[in-house]
């Protein structure tokens, strides 16, 4: 349980040197509630506000990025109001350069990012329009096992989903493309 957490500027499962991978986890962040089973007074508790990435009005947004490679899931969580912006997602440091997901079967790859759970919420994935920011604030999603989903998004209910200013399948250049397929989905 968190309210208004920020991870910025953390590279999950490659090295310092920016080439070298050596990752392998479950997954780079996850976030979920807090369930008193027990009967207390606070039965359930969700993330709140949580911040992957460039937070919104940022000094320093690309000091802020996370990279993001070889995970079984990048972003897994319950959350309301959560924003992912600004990530670099199966890339290398340096935006251009992929880390192919097809080589690693993990056992839980599903999606790349997996949210949901709270109605009446905003989930934020990429850029936010507010023109602070908004060129350093879109993801870039790197190759995905064979048309894995990039996206998923569950209990979907109520919600305000906004996916704007990110790359998918291409690199930072814009220009560059990577292999693959990607494919968002809800339930």
């Amino acid at each position: 349980y968190d309210n208004n957490g920020h991870v910025a500027g953390c590279w999950f499962g490659v090295e310092p040197d920016g080439v070298s991978v050596t990752g392998g986890s479950a997954a780079a962040v996850t976030a979920f509630r807090h369930r008193d089973v027990s009967g207390g007074s606070l039965p359930e508790l969700p993330n709140r506000d949580l911040t992957i990435g460039v937070k919104a009005g940022s000094s320093n947004p690309r000091a802020e990025f996370n990279v993001m490679v070889d995970m079984s899931y990048h972003l897994a969580g319950e959350q309301t109001g959560a924003r992912f912006s600004g990530n670099f997602v199966g890339v290398l440091p340096d935006g251009k350069t992929p880390y192919d997901m097809v080589a690693l079967q993990k056992p839980f790859a599903g999606a790349t990012l997996e949210i949901g759970r709270y109605n009446d919420s905003t989930i934020l994935i990429g850029t936010d329009g507010d023109g602070v920011n908004d060129a350093d604030e879109g993801n870039v999603f790197g190759p995905l096992s064979g048309g894995s989903t990039v996206l998923a998004f569950y209990s979907t209910g109520n919600k305000r989903f906004i996916i704007a200013g990110n790359y998918f399948g291409v690199a930072v250049d814009g220009v560059t493309p990577f292999p693959g397929a990607f494919q968002i989905a809800g339930n």
